[in-house]
């Protein structure tokens, strides 16, 4: 391999800001998208479907992802609730990202934690001692934000809209670029990415993979990734896609 072969970011989710990768771009690598995991709307309970259809109740809607907002508007169409119902609520989101997606969607953002995690959602929130709160939320999401909310006084509504399913086929183009050693990180956001993305790989590729400079979003990431093998793993400072660029400045 030449020594001006480009290098390579990798990037584990379903890629769809350009914004983020051109500022991997502007950082002299290139960006190779191999998604791991996959989203699908979640078959909710019966229970849960005549919750949704009548939210008068409801205090706060927290939602901790941009999916969240996604499919929780498109399950309340499905079941012919007009989702102009959330116009009503306080709604908190965990960061800037999800703050956008739920604006772009015409909802009005009340609160966003100063530091963009479930826990801070969690602690931060204000007045909620007695009141209902919907938490929308993957399948596989962590409970700690239920549990905190409901220490502190709240009637927690925990209903997950989405599920994410793991990828485990081959990536051809991701080996050559593995074999030809033009890989410069891996971005995984998540232990279900990181899940997905040995489920992806045939045994003689696994072990070579845990040498490659590893960027993980989150302190669980992080922990994940370590018991896994990897042997040098970074955590972005914020959770956001202004905080992997920043990392990825500092360790490419």
């Amino acid at each position: 391999m030449s020594v001006n072969s480009p290098q390579y970011v990798v990037i584990t989710r379903p890629l769809e800001d350009e914004h983020f990768s051109q500022a991997v771009k502007n950082l002299g690598k290139r960006v190779f998208v191999f998604p791991t995991i996959s989203f699908r709307k979640y078959e909710l309970s019966l229970d849960q479907v005549n919750y949704l259809r009548d939210l008068s109740k409801v205090d706060w809607v927290l939602f901790t992802s941009q999916n969240g907002i996604k499919y929780l508007v498109e399950i309340m169409n499905d079941l012919k609730t007009d989702p102009e119902i959330l116009q009503t609520k306080k709604i908190g989101v965990v960061g800037d990202k999800t703050a956008e997606a739920v604006e772009k969607f015409g909802f009005s953002v009340e609160f966003t934690p100063t530091n963009f995690t479930a826990e801070n959602l969690a602690y931060e929130l204000p007045e909620v001692e007695g009141k209902t709160i919907l938490l929308t939320r993957a399948k596989a999401a962590n409970l700690k934000l239920k549990s905190i909310l409901k220490k502190r006084g709240a009637k927690v509504i925990d209903i997950p809209v989405y599920k994410t399913e793991l990828i485990s086929e081959a990536n051809p183009e991701f080996i050559n670029l593995l074999k030809q050693n033009r890989i410069a990180c891996l971005i995984l956001t998540s232990p279900s990415t990181v899940k997905g993305f040995f489920q992806s790989l045939s045994p003689e590729f696994k072990l070579p993979v845990l040498s490659i400079p590893t960027l993980a979003i989150g302190s669980q990431t992080t922990k994940f990734l370590k018991q896994s093998g990897f042997k040098t793993v970074y955590t972005a400072d914020t959770f956001t896609a202004d905080g992997i660029i920043a990392k990825l400045k500092q360790i490419l």
